[in-house]
């Protein structure tokens, strides 16, 4: 950090008046509303962004740094971060394969829970990496040590699908990839937008038909997934039909229960998830200087300037609503207009010059 401090305006420091103001129409007394002084940091540039990794090797090595540091923080200062997201981890400029992880402005302070429940929301983080638990849950779920490491697990997610090679790379599959990241339903009379059930069906299914070329991002993803998912398993309940099924289905049924067990045992123990990332990083190819793992998977999703943006079809006088996909292309949700198809433009012929 090269310098930082309590911004000044005329002398005093630049504090907010929101705290005052209980009769503002924004201000739902659900929480208090904090005074905050305005405070400025200038720093360097000690990373580049995750999204900028050149192996799939650096990608996983710098996301085990900086759950490592998350777990660090939580059991040595009692912190949590709460905002595990693609922005929030950096790969270190000095050091390759090192991450780092940053903005702890979402993070409370578990010894103080009864104050800071106060004044901070109970769910918080970047939509896109939030856990299925919290989604889908958004007025009674408590965010906890574990829905942060299951963000991570969406980061990688997230990483990979956009820039690593796998076998869903073309828009339509691509496209429906992504929405798990960002789908939600809107409820009535409810402020809280909810989660789908995409992500959670996404774990449950063990990712089974998204194959990485790099096989070790497969099985990575799958161990991950196999755990994660646990967590939303309901136990089984004892019938009286139980008494009359056969050995082996009891045998089978009683290793399922014990599979499940192991792994919610295992998420509670502090160094599990940063070491899984590790172990599997250790087993990804080193690249020589100039290859790359990187792929800019997205360039199919990027708008045809020879379709219809949505602000060209948007006109006034028509109630018909448009929808923005991800690439940008106006879809409709009114089956009376129809989407110009993509022009083809026939190929010049060469002209040729000079004298026969």
């Amino acid at each position: 950090m090269h310098a930082g401090g309590d911004a000044e305006v005329d002398g005093c420091p630049a504090t907010t008046i929101g705290f005052d103001d209980t009769d503002m129409p924004w201000k739902t007394g659900k929480l208090l509303i904090r005074k905050l002084t305005a405070h400025f940091i200038i720093l360097e540039t000690i990373g580049r962004d995750l999204k900028m990794f050149r192996s799939a090797r650096e990608l996983v090595s710098s996301m085990a740094d900086a759950m490592e540091a998350h777990q660090l923080a939580y059991d040595e200062l009692h912190i949590l971060h709460r905002d595990i997201s693609a922005g929030n981890i950096l790969i270190s400029t000095d050091k390759p394969d090192r991450g780092i992880l940053i903005d702890w402005d979402h993070c409370i302070f578990m010894d103080n829970l009864t104050e800071d429940r106060k004044t901070r929301v109970h769910r918080t983080g970047t939509w896109q990496f939030m856990s299925a638990h919290l989604t889908a849950n958004p007025e009674s779920a408590c965010h906890g040590l574990v829905d942060d490491r299951e963000s991570a697990l969406h980061v990688l997610l997230y990483m990979g699908i956009r820039h690593l090679a796998h076998n869903k790379a073309n828009a339509f599959e691509m496209r429906d990839l992504l929405n798990m990241f960002d789908d939600y339903i809107e409820v009535d009379g409810n402020p809280y937008r909810k989660g789908t059930m995409s992500k959670l069906n996404f774990m449950a299914s063990g990712a089974q038909d998204l194959i990485f070329n790099v096989k070790p991002i497969n099985r990575l993803i799958r161990a991950l997934c196999g755990s994660f998912s646990t967590r939303y398993e309901q136990d089984s309940e004892d019938t009286e039909d139980d008494e009359d099924a056969e050995d082996q289905d009891l045998t089978i049924s009683t290793l399922r229960a014990a599979q499940r067990q192991s792994r919610l045992e295992n998420m509670k123990k502090p160094e599990w998830l940063y070491e899984v990332f590790r172990r599997y990083a250790v087993r990804l190819p080193m690249l020589s200087p100039g290859e790359l793992d990187y792929i800019d998977n997205t360039k199919v999703l990027k708008p045809n300037r020879k379709r219809p943006l949505v602000d060209d079809l948007c006109d006034d006088a028509d109630d018909s609503k448009l929808i923005s996909t991800h690439d940008g292309i106006a879809g409709s949700i009114d089956a009376g207009i129809d989407l110009a198809p993509p022009v083809e433009t026939p190929p010049r012929k060469k002209q040729r010059t000079g004298k026969k």
